[in-house]
């Protein structure tokens, strides 16, 4: 149960290896990462898996689990992730191999789930993704606000903003 609430589209795992190694690169090295990322997300919404596979050639792992046969699947999980079907996208992802891959960014495991409630300002999502995971219990309202305002900066390119607001963050939760 608690491995099911970790589950990570693959498609995720790939954006998030690019945006979490943008964070110790160069501004311009982060502006390629942002595009990469935008890139990745518009192979996904056109179906088009020539241009993912080139995105995703620096991740062996992903074109092991996914080809061109089975691209169309993957494109349906992520669809239904973003839509919130939650449980058929993870059907899906588990069906293609891919159901519990991911990453460590940071100390922590990164969550899709978690992502798209931050993206989509849903405190209420986002507890739901994290449940039985020690930063559920650390997280307010107020801060999974600060959260999203991190998230915002992040994908405007204000990089300072995002990691002044982020300290800020952590020195209140001590």
């Amino acid at each position: 149960m608690k491995k099911a609430k970790i589950i990570i589209p693959l498609t995720a795992l790939a954006i998030l290896i690019t945006a979490g190694s943008a964070y110790a690169l160069s501004p311009e090295r982060k502006a390629e990462h942002k595009a990469n990322k935008a890139e990745i997300k518009t192979a996904l919404e056109n179906n088009d898996y020539p241009a993912w596979q080139e995105l995703m050639s620096n991740h062996p792992k992903a074109l092991e689990k996914i080809n061109e046969e089975n691209f169309t699947k993957l494109v349906e999980a992520h669809d239904l992730m973003i839509s919130g079907d939650k449980e058929g996208a993870r059907a899906i992802m588990d069906k293609l191999g891919v159901g519990k891959m991911g990453m460590k960014f940071g100390k922590r495991v990164v969550n899709y789930e978690a992502r798209i409630a931050i993206e989509n300002n849903d405190y209420t999502a986002w507890q739901e993704a994290v449940v039985g995971r020690p930063i559920a219990e650390k997280v307010t309202e107020d801060d999974f606000a600060k959260m999203v305002e991190i998230h915002k900066l992040r994908a405007s390119g204000d990089y300072e903003a995002a990691q002044a607001l982020k300290k800020e963050l952590r020195s209140s939760r001590k």
